[in-house]
């Protein structure tokens, strides 16, 4: 018994043997198809690139050093398809064979960015229009950064200061401000000024040179989870180049005494690995109105970036911004009416300011052998602010008026970071990311002082120093099914810590809180074909509240947080047809506003804002191209009387849009409309905001290296109000205040013309 187990255990080992190497000697043999994707003219590596195997439903991205790895390939001829905007698509056979151990190098023509080379299919959920605003911005020429933001569809800005204060911003139902609900960054280093002697979120975009911007990284809504402070409306990240294909230098005259020189040279030619470039502008204006504005503005950049070796990649950036000028404010519209000055004067003719900004910023980023993503940066900013205004005139003082000062000397620095690991889970693509963030802001002698003539200091109202730091980590991922389904979930956590020590007390001992909010996000989207995609998001934002709400109101939030969703549709019908559209809603908690040309506090109630976002970019014919965007919005306040709900200021309908014509491939004409609708005022739409309709024109020729460009703002000469604000004031010999429109007068009729050589 014993011998005929033995002899049976034997023959069942060697029948599993026998059908283990059966079943292993079926099996083809298996291996990764590796390689590097580089642009063609400059040999630098291209990250982002998708490629796609015709059988095959998963999609494959290269990383940041331009790499790819394609799996569990069997030895045979496949046909592939490589994508990347702004390159021409290469579809071409590869032969592979398992037991190579060759890494290919494949490169990718440039070309220019056309609506037909834009793709739908294996983008993360409704983010593909921003590469339409890539195209757009390539198309427009424009005299700030600032004036990038209108690149955004549904955002419009107002100046109202000379020119050298930062624009007020409009989007989704929100006055914005400066940026209270906008989150704005270069590069990843942030724009916002937290607890900002003007007003939180403060961001002056104009330290940012526009022919330096590749490209702005946007989203609407707080859906972002690598967003944290301010991104409730949403956010723009402005990316700079990284390199200079070739130098430039330009020169732009126009109305008024507007002068614009421009440079921007690259030191190190030679070496395909090292970039290193300088870049400078400056402009000089007189302005549009009786009191000149005396707005002057320079701007230095310098740039280095190196591949170091076959993994990793440094950046490291430094720049300098200077900006002064004068400012004939908001008017009223009474004493245009009444004759005692025109659309153009100025009730306080001393208004104005001056600010200054110096950045450094290190970038780090490296690439190991299992193919994980490390990203890191340091970035350090000096600021200086300074701005006289005066809103009400001679309400508070009827002999030297109300002009008011306010000041603050700031240093901020931080930090960002994030651990990217992508993994193939079947027919599933998995990333996940893990980031930090932190930040700290000391700002030195804060001031809001009531002052006559931008010389004599009447008051101090308020001063005193402020300290805030904000500290996050944030979990992401990113789920691909098969080529058609896509979800990125993440969760987000951020803790703020706040002091401001009042020098006008007597007590030396600052008030201090602390406090944190989780922010959970989610996005789905989903391919029909490759013509449509459906997508929905939801997710939670927040802004944080002033520091010196700590001091004044101790008891209140220090978070105003926010919930929202999207639903939406990218549909591309015909190859030169390209139409996204959008239903939203957004609830803003009930928030403190620090009022810092009072240095008072309101309490800004709870807000429901729902709409419609709708975009269309179209080339009906081989040389003419159109574009629309045209935006809905309801912004009503919570828990009020319906016929008292509506939220002051806020865009109702909107629209802007064109039509281009490019003839050759160097002529190209420019025909813009900007229309914003009448809006509330005041709760009750008992004032109206008045509304308006603007067409501007632009047209390009280049020859040889040259360039000639000119541009035309508001070709009719409408009158128009760029800002407005419903504010209580009091004229000189009046008796009493009136509460009425307050507004600054839009551009008129305003040519400019420029020229460039490239070489």
């Amino acid at each position: 018994m014993l011998l005929i187990m033995k002899s049976s255990l034997h023959i069942l080992s060697l029948w599993i043997a026998l059908t283990i190497s059966v079943v292993y000697a079926g099996e083809p043999t298996t291996g990764a198809w590796k390689g590097t994707i580089i642009d063609a003219e400059t040999s630098e590596v291209l990250g982002g690139v998708q490629l796609s195997l015709a059988g095959y439903t998963t999609v494959f991205t290269t990383d940041e050093m331009g790499r790819f790895s394609i799996p569990d390939l069997v030895e045979g001829t496949y046909q592939v398809r490589i994508y990347h905007l702004g390159y021409e698509l290469l579809e071409q056979k590869v032969f592979f064979q398992p037991d190579s151990l060759e890494t290919v190098e494949i490169s990718l023509r440039p070309m220019s960015i056309a609506i037909e080379s834009i793709t739908i299919s294996a983008q993360r959920p409704g983010r593909a229009f921003e590469m339409i605003s890539q195209m757009d911005l390539s198309q427009r020429p424009v005299l700030s950064s600032q004036e990038v933001l209108p690149f955004i569809p549904g955002v419009f800005i107002a100046q109202h200061a000379g020119g050298g204060k930062a624009e007020q911003i409009f989007l989704r139902g929100f006055d914005i401000d400066h940026g209270t609900d906008l989150q704005l960054s270069v590069d990843g280093m942030p724009v916002n000024m937290v607890s900002h002697a003007h007003g939180q979120g403060y961001s002056d975009l104009h330290f940012v040179i526009p022919e330096l911007i590749e490209r702005v990284d946007f989203g609407k809504g707080p859906y972002e989870v690598e967003q944290g402070n301010f991104a409730t409306a949403g956010y723009a990240d402005f990316q700079l180049k990284d390199r200079l294909d070739e130098n430039r230098i330009k020169l732009e005259v126009g109305q008024y005494g507007t002068t614009r020189a421009l440079a921007m040279v690259k030191l190190l030619p030679q070496q395909p690995k090292h970039h290193l470039y300088v870049a400078g502008e400056y402009l000089a204006t007189r302005g549009y109105f009786e009191a000149a504005q005396n707005l002057q503005r320079a701007n230095i950049w310098g740039r280095y970036h190196a591949q170091i070796g076959a993994s990793s990649q440094l950046m490291f950036t430094a720049s300098h911004f200077g900006s002064n000028w004068d400012a004939s404010g908001q008017i009223p519209l009474r004493a245009v009416e009444a004759g005692l000055i025109t659309r153009w004067g100025a009730i306080d003719s001393t208004e104005g300011g001056q600010t200054s900004r110096q950045n450094v910023q290190l970038q780090f980023q490296h690439v190991f052998a299992d193919g994980s993503l490390l990203k890191q940066q340091l970035y350090a900013t000096f600021y200086q602010f300074e701005l006289y205004s005066n809103f009400t005139f001679f309400l508070e003082d009827s002999l030297k008026g109300d002009q008011i000062r306010q000041r603050e000397n700031r240093f901020l620095w931080g930090g960002s970071g994030s651990w990217t690991k992508s993994l193939q889970l079947g027919r599933t693509n998995v990333h996940t990311t893990v980031g930090w963030s932190w930040r700290e802001d000391y700002v030195r002698e804060n001031e809001l002082s009531r002052t006559f003539g931008r010389i004599f200091t009447r008051e101090e109202v308020a001063l005193g120093d402020v300290y805030e730091t904000n500290a996050s980590v944030y979990l992401k991922q990113q789920l691909e099914w098969g080529s058609r389904w896509q979800v990125v979930w993440g969760l987000r956590y951020d803790f703020f810590r706040f002091r401001y020590d009042d020098a006008l007390i007597e007590s030396k001992e600052g008030a201090m809180r602390s406090q944190g909010m989780m922010s959970p996000r989610v996005q789905l989207s989903y391919d029909v074909s490759d013509k449509m995609q459906l997508y929905g998001k939801v997710g939670r934002g927040f802004h944080s509240n002033d520091s010196r709400l700590i001091f004044l109101e101790p008891g209140r939030a220090a978070l105003a947080p926010a919930w929202g969703w999207d639903l939406g549709a990218i549909w591309k019908p015909l190859p030169t047809l390209w139409i996204q559209a959008a239903g939203w809603q957004l609830y803003a908690s009930q928030e403190l506003v620090y009022v810092g040309d009072e240095g008072v506090i309101e309490v800004s109630d709870a807000a429901r804002r729902w709409g419609t976002d709708v975009s269309l970019r179209w080339r009906f014919l081989p040389s003419w191209s159109l574009t629309a965007d045209a935006n809905y919005t309801s912004a009503r306040f919570e828990d009020v009387p319906p016929e008292q709900s509506f939220v002051p200021l806020a865009p109702q309908w909107s629209s802007t849009g064109g039509v281009r014509f490019q003839p050759y491939a160097n002529i190209q004409l420019n025909l813009r409309y900007r229309w914003l609708g009448d809006r509330p005022a005041n709760e009750d739409y008992s004032v109206v905001a008045q509304g308006y309709q603007l067409l501007d024109l632009s047209g390009t020729y280049q020859w040889r290296g040259w360039e000639v460009q000119l541009s035309i703002e508001n070709i009719l000469n409408t009158d128009w109000r760029e800002a407005q604000f419903l504010t209580e004031s009091k004229l000189r010999d009046e008796v009493n205040s009136v509460e009425e429109i307050h507004f600054t007068p839009g551009a008129p009729f305003m040519a400019r013309i420029g020229l460039s050589h490239r070489w």
